[in-house]
């Protein structure tokens, strides 16, 4: 069950809404995956094998109660409805403690795991003190929220223990008055006490199984996540040509509803063109290629994909027909031949040989001593910046999409890396619509099209011969910054 619960777990992490993903932090994703686990399969086996016990307890004991006099047994059950939602209360109110307090845990978690993945950049700015001063705050919270979920515990605890001696006080009381009208004997009653003592306990393990269980389903609710959504309004095409098309899109991202990014923006690509987008930095470049890939749907206006609005399309489908190389690519723990053939496992060795030849990457890999089989390390660490892009570009051109986003993928790299990956990037573009997003002219000269974005529109649109002709532009104005810089 726990396997299960793990990889049903792992789905939903791996398709939750971008927005959502963007809210959550690495931390907390490790939390749902890892002890909140562990704590739902462990509650669910204890609450299943101790309350089946209780259950078949309780039924026996009633049963017994009933045969030696249906007056008693019918008061031990009328207390059960108000025990039941008494129980149920505090169940509820220990199950919201119990919640603050894991996602207060979470927090502390999501502090420890952010700076220890950045620890190189607390110790360039010697933020050790200060880094341990916020853990501390955030288990100082942590430790309180646990606190209270442990005192509403107790208070649930102290029930158990007062609320059958409550029941079993008054099952006696009752019984005494029938011994007085001679309608149960002494010996009658003697014998109801220890199956009265029977019930309420089997009882109040019921409710205690309850608790528990509550939490269960508060964590497996909280681990899950909402799914990307997948259009099903028309079938999507076998081939793409990669026309693209952006009508009056505005966009804030989720977490900052208040600050629109786009604001009306209005764009056409043709088939196989090269269309370079520069403009100051924050001014939504990268969010136009986010939204091509539909990590986020337009707040209003369309983005089309051959006339076709993206939200139509099948989400896989599209995906694999829009491949990306970022400026930090990410590779997995693994060799460099499987970090290639992510983008279409079962590939063969010809196939990814030749998508790393087309990539510059195939000669500095043939040079390591196990050539495609060397291990690369998690996010790549053993290679170089402009050996990771070289494979990410080789992982891109195996998928071979029809459209291919490059955002700023050679800004980080040296003049000799760069000219290696750019020519690599030149290859990649044939035959493909392509969205170069730079900041350098280098990049920007190879364009079929350049549109400056400014203020989340398209301030200008023209090669780039028409657009230095306009010497008060805003792209000859990027240009004359370049050239000082």
């Amino acid at each position: 069950m726990e396997a299960n619960l793990r990889r049903r777990i792992f789905a939903c992490l791996l398709t939750e809404d971008t927005a959502v993903m963007d809210a959550r932090s690495m931390g907390e994703r490790r939390e749902r995956l890892g002890s909140e686990v562990a704590h739902v399969a462990d509650v669910v086996a204890r609450s299943l094998t101790g309350g089946v016990k209780a259950a078949a307890t309780a039924a026996h004991g009633a049963a017994s109660l009933y045969r030696i006099s249906w007056e008693i047994s019918a008061v031990a059950l009328g207390m059960v409805p108000p025990g039941v939602a008494l129980f149920g209360a505090m169940g509820a109110l220990s199950s919201r403690a119990h919640g603050k307090a894991a996602a207060a845990k979470e927090r502390a978690a999501s502090v420890a795991a952010e700076r220890l993945a950045g620890v190189r950049t607390v110790r360039t700015f010697a933020q050790e003190d200060a880094e341990l001063d916020r853990y501390d705050d955030a288990l100082a919270e942590a430790s309180r929220a646990r606190r209270t979920a442990t005192s509403v515990h107790a208070l649930h605890l102290a029930m158990f223990a007062a609320v059958p001696s409550t029941a079993v006080a008054a099952w006696l009381w009752y019984g005494g008055s029938l011994v007085e009208r001679g309608a149960m004997t002494v010996g009658e009653l003697t014998t109801v006490v220890p199956l009265a003592l029977e019930v309420a306990g089997a009882l109040a393990q019921l409710s205690e199984k309850h608790s528990p269980g509550r939490k269960a389903r508060g964590g497996a609710r909280s681990a899950s996540m909402d799914g990307e959504a997948v259009g099903d309004e028309c079938p999507s095409p076998p081939a793409l040509r990669g026309a693209i098309d952006f009508h009056d899109v505005v966009f804030a991202y989720p977490s900052r509803p208040g600050k629109v990014v786009l604001d009306g923006l209005t764009l056409s690509l043709r088939p196989g063109e090269t269309f370079a987008l520069v403009g100051p930095s924050g001014g939504g470049k990268s969010t136009v290629g986010a939204l091509l890939e539909r990590f986020y749907d337009p707040s209003e206006g369309s983005v089309r994909i051959d006339g076709v609005p993206v939200s139509a399309h099948d989400l896989l489908w599209l995906r694999r027909n829009v491949g990306a190389v970022a400026q930090d690519p990410t590779l997995f723990s693994g060799t460099v031949a499987e970090n290639i053939a992510y983008a279409r496992p079962g590939a063969s060795r010809a196939e990814i040989e030749a998508a790393a030849v087309t990539a510059n990457a195939h000669g500095f890999i043939e040079n390591f001593p196990d050539g495609y089989e060397t291990w690369v390390g998690e996010r790549g660490v053993a290679l170089s910046g402009g050996q990771r892009q070289r494979i990410a570009i080789a992982r891109v051109l195996l998928a071979d999409p029809a459209v291919l986003l490059l955002d700023e993928a050679t800004s980080a790299l040296d003049a000799r890396s760069e000219r290696l990956v750019s020519e690599a990037l030149e290859r990649a573009r044939r035959g493909r619509t392509t969205v170069v997003i730079a900041h350098r002219l280098s990049t920007v000269r190879g364009a079929d099209r350049v549109g400056v974005l400014v203020d989340g529109k398209i301030a200008e649109v023209g090669t780039h011969d028409e657009l230095m002709r306009k010497r008060d532009g805003a792209y000859a104005e990027f240009v004359r910054t370049q050239l000082q810089g």
